[in-house]
């Protein structure tokens, strides 16, 4: 039987609009496509789907540097904070990604 969002997200009021349920609706297969990439990416190794996507841009870059803010603006999930996920990529591998 297909659920509808509403049930998946047990929640009782209806909807304001269409499109927020749209929305919630995208957002919710997206979490549970990413599901067993990031759990692929525990039992390999320590990196978040984050630090991944770091490291993703990175190499699709080399040789060339990128700044944080250039790496910012490539992220497919958006992380405020590129500096803090350098700093643990740098602590969990040993180096300069």
């Amino acid at each position: 039987m297909t659920r509808t969002i509403a049930e998946v997200l047990k929640r009782a009021k209806p909807f304001a609009l269409p499109e927020q349920e749209a929305l919630l609706g995208l957002l919710t297969v997206a979490a549970r496509l990413n599901e067993p990439w990031v759990k692929v990416l525990k039992s390999t190794s320590s990196l978040t789907a984050s630090q991944y996507n770091v490291l993703r841009i990175l190499r699709g870059s080399h040789p060339a540097r990128l700044a944080g803010s250039d790496i910012a603006s490539r992220l497919i999930d958006r992380d405020p904070d590129v500096t803090r996920l350098l700093e643990a990529i740098i602590a969990e591998l040993g180096t300069d990604p």
